[in-house]
């Protein structure tokens, strides 16, 4: 019949079909790409893959005439399409739907793609290279899946710079959930590729549009900076659902901002990915960042909000999380806690201690008992005794001789702690210091040690008829502590020990002092029924 058709006759009709989208035509369109010329068929073909996007946009296809035109251009490429510039290769390519390919309309675009030549496969991969419009980076993102054509596949992804490509892609970026595209963009598409594709206008995204960003941002490996820059106008946007699934990829910063969302859903979600350590990472609530979260609207929010932890945070609560993000990615733990140890934050160095985490912060903390604080060196005093470094030895040995009575005495108990812990010989002290406190760790520590300090029973019963009620204090707390280590070299001077606890715990000015009194009392008492 196309014999007896003029040529100018089935470019016209060519014209008609690609200005009217008429699918009538779809039948001349197939016998052209089947046996028109060269030329011909390439724009029979990119008629009918027109007259096709139509058809599949207003959501009926014709499946008989649509197998009929699809292996009328397969044959024609598998025949005539190898050369420079051919439309029916493009044609082909942007007519194999996944339906397409799996042989819903008969003849399997997945079998012919998989029996081309190796002539073939170059031309089709120069063909994917310069696929048109948005329908083209889409069949270049679902065909980036097949290992000779993703290459070619990534260098068409990269090329999309126009919004309606781009946004075509995120349209159906929910085909980056299957691993092997998500592989092939990453390793494929180069840096600057994928800053420039995750440079979005979030404002001016659609509903389907906004919903595929983050994942889309996944897909392609984008770094943080450009996916918060990308996400955060999301954090506006009409959609609900497009709210929620930026949660999926936001930073720290960009979840606390939504977790503040009017949408419960979206609000708690932000907040369930704050409180759950991600990839080592953990998220610290500052004060006021707690307190605006703990008048949240939303009940579920401010439960979540009470378990995050704040900055050197050590509560049971909050160290599930540090212990989580700690096996997962210590180095990150110690680099975040790093800075505030060095600050001397007292929560952090208490986290240190509670994480076991003080072998790795011995620079920082001996850089606290030489210039810190005395607050901050004592705690790190007492950091240093879970150390198993032969340095933290020396670092308590010198902090031993510092100003501060309270350092002092930390140092002398963390050393003696640390000695019974991993060996070696503890600092020893200095019974006769002038002040109560490291005077009572030193003697403490030598009646654990073993060893027999001289006078002890003679120094003990001086602080408890001190006058200085600190000194009876310290006095006291000697006693019940080492009662069983005192004992056996008190001696005759047991009694008389007893005695003053007593009669502390009877006549002393202050309850507070009568009850440490009466406490000692019961524990010297079962010492001595022991013996």
């Amino acid at each position: 019949m196309l014999k007896s058709v003029s040529e100018a006759d089935i470019d016209a009709g060519i014209l008609a079909a690609r200005e009217t989208k008429d699918w009538s035509l779809l039948p001349l369109l197939a016998g052209v790409v089947g046996r028109g010329s060269r030329e011909q068929t390439g724009r029979a073909a990119e008629a009918l893959v027109e007259c096709a996007a139509s058809r599949a946009a207003d959501g009926v296809i014709q499946a008989p005439a649509f197998e009929r035109a699809l292996s009328a251009v397969l044959d024609a490429a598998t025949s005539q399409g190898l050369g420079p510039g051919s439309g029916v290769l493009t044609a082909a390519l942007l007519l194999l739907t996944p339906g397409a390919r799996a042989g819903a309309f008969g003849r399997s675009g997945e079998h012919w793609l998989g029996d081309a030549s190796e002539a073939h496969r170059l031309a089709l991969r120069r063909a994917m290279r310069t696929l048109p419009g948005p329908r083209g980076a889409c069949r270049a993102f679902e065909l980036i899946a097949r290992p000779e054509l993703r290459r070619a596949a990534a260098e068409r992804i990269s090329q999309a710079d126009d919004p309606d490509e781009i946004h075509a892609l995120l349209r159906c970026a929910h085909l980056g959930r299957r691993p092997i595209r998500r592989t092939a963009c990453r390793s494929r598409i180069d840096r600057m590729a994928s800053s420039r594709l995750a440079s979005l206008d979030g404002h001016g995204l659609g509903r389907q549009a906004a919903r595929g960003l983050p994942l889309w941002l996944e897909t392609i490996g984008a770094r943080e900076p450009d996916q918060v820059a990308a996400l955060e106008p999301l954090l506006a946007h009409p959609d609900g659902v497009a709210r929620l699934a930026s949660v999926l990829l936001g930073s720290g910063e960009l979840r606390l901002d939504q977790s503040h969302d009017p949408s419960e859903r979206v609000a708690w979600s932000a907040m369930l990915r704050l409180s759950v350590p991600e990839q080592g990472r953990v998220c610290c609530l500052d004060a006021e960042a707690r307190q605006s979260l703990g008048r949240s609207p939303h009940a579920s929010v401010r439960h979540l909000a009470r378990r995050l932890p704040t900055r050197g945070d050590a509560s049971p609560v909050s160290l599930v999380s540090w212990r989580e993000a700690l096996a997962r990615r210590p180095a990150e733990v110690v680099e975040h806690l790093g800075p505030p140890v060095s600050e001397g934050d007292p929560g952090a160095i208490a986290l240190v201690c509670r994480l076991g985490l003080s072998d790795h912060m011995l620079g920082r903390l001996g850089e606290l008992l030489g210039g810190g604080e005395p607050r901050s060196a004592s705690q790190a005093a007492r950091a240093l005794g879970l150390a198993r470094s032969p340095d933290a030895a020396a670092l308590l040995a010198s902090a031993a001789e510092h100003a501060d009575p309270r350092v002092r005495a930390n140092a002398i108990e963390s050393a003696a702690a640390r000695s019974r812990r991993w060996g070696g010989e503890p600092h020893p002290g200095n019974p006769d210091d002038p002040h109560h406190r490291p005077a009572t760790t030193s003697i403490r520590a030598d009646l654990l040690a073993g060893r027999t300090p001289a006078g002890a029973a003679d120094r003990v019963h001086a602080m408890l008829s001190s006058d200085d009620p600190d000194r009876r204090a310290a006095g006291l707390w000697l006693t019940e502590r080492s009662a069983r280590e005192l004992k056996p070299i008190a001696g005759h001077r047991w009694a008389d020990l007893a005695a003053r606890v007593a009669d502390a715990a009877r006549h002393a000015p202050s309850p507070r002092e009568r009850q440490r009194a009466t406490r000692c009392a019961r524990r010297m008492l079962a010492v001595t029924t022991e013996a």
